[in-house]
């Protein structure tokens, strides 16, 4: 997958938020946190969360950083999320749990985020029975075994034949 940066706006969660822009800053989806410069977060006011979180570097190295809390936006998308305070020399990037709350995939051949669509929410009990399937169950179609919103015990979505045990698999 090829590489590419988006310009950010972040501030820290809350009232008075005084956002800052981001220029250029790294898509890693590979990486589970966003990174951004320590003196940049305290400076719009995103306070310590976390104290001394254990990250192990692509080399195996284990370093620590202190991790907040902020608002990041790019473009249409925006999120809260944990941003690792990032000192001199670590580098400034976009992970992997900022990219899922901006409900964003990459496209890597236009060089752009893009949204992947409506979020999944749990249905309703009123919806959950719109669902049933005869002998199957709520959520049948979903994966679901049994229903679990009534109390009924669950029933298993396929009968194993006999003898079959499932071991081995």
């Amino acid at each position: 997958m090829g590489a590419f940066r988006v310009d950010i706006e972040i501030c820290r969660a809350g009232r008075r938020a005084k956002w800052v822009r981001g220029r250029g800053v790294l898509v890693d989806s590979g990486s589970e946190m966003t990174w951004l410069p320590e003196a940049r977060l305290r400076s719009i006011g995103v306070e310590m969360f976390k104290r001394d979180q254990v990250f192990v570097m692509a080399n195996g190295q284990e370093i620590t950083r202190d991790v907040g809390i902020a608002v990041i936006g790019s473009g249409e998308f925006k999120t809260v999320d944990e941003v690792v305070f990032a000192r001199s020399g670590d580098r400034s990037f976009l992970g992997g749990r900022t990219l899922e709350g901006f409900n964003a995939s990459l496209d890597s051949r236009r060089k752009r985020l893009v949204a992947v669509g409506p979020i999944l929410a749990a249905r309703s009990r009123r919806g959950a029975e719109s669902m049933r399937s005869p002998g199957r169950g709520v959520g049948a179609d979903a994966g679901i075994s049994g229903d679990t919103l009534s109390g009924r015990p669950k029933v298993p979505l396929v009968t194993p034949a006999a003898g079959d045990t499932h071991e081995g698999r």
